[in-house]
């Protein structure tokens, strides 16, 4: 997994700190809002999670080539932003909490998307 891209619309005004998670494609980075002691977390989501998840779909017939798999991560990381809107739409609810902003990227290595959640930190139970 390579490190997040820093140069998107929606990190504009936020220092990110070094990653705190990583697991199955999905890693999260404290950020702070500069000029503030706000802290938000960001989750990039790879999809596919490695280069290793793509080269096994393609091997097995999973996927029949590079265009079927393009196509198949688009409909998964679209999938995952609309789960965010989701959240959104829920968060006026107790115990649900949006992300604040979304964004979709084509991945930098190759074939595949991430998807940048932007959202307020809240410690768990």
């Amino acid at each position: 997994m390579s490190s997040p891209n820093l140069n998107l619309p929606i990190l504009d005004g936020y220092l990110l700190g070094d990653q705190i998670s990583s697991h199955d494609g999905v890693s999260c980075y404290p950020a702070v809002k500069r000029g503030s002691n706000e802290q938000y977390i960001l989750k990039v989501v790879s999809i596919p999670a490695s280069r290793d998840k793509l080269d096994a779909l393609l091997l097995t017939g999973a996927l029949s080539d590079q265009k079927a798999a393009l196509a198949y991560f688009e409909t998964l990381a679209t999938d995952v932003l609309a789960q965010s809107e989701t959240l959104r739409e829920l968060s006026h609810q107790e115990g649900f909490a949006a992300y604040l902003d979304a964004h979709m990227t084509a991945m930098r290595w190759g074939i595949g998307y991430e998807v940048y959640l932007l959202g307020t930190y809240k410690k768990s139970l």
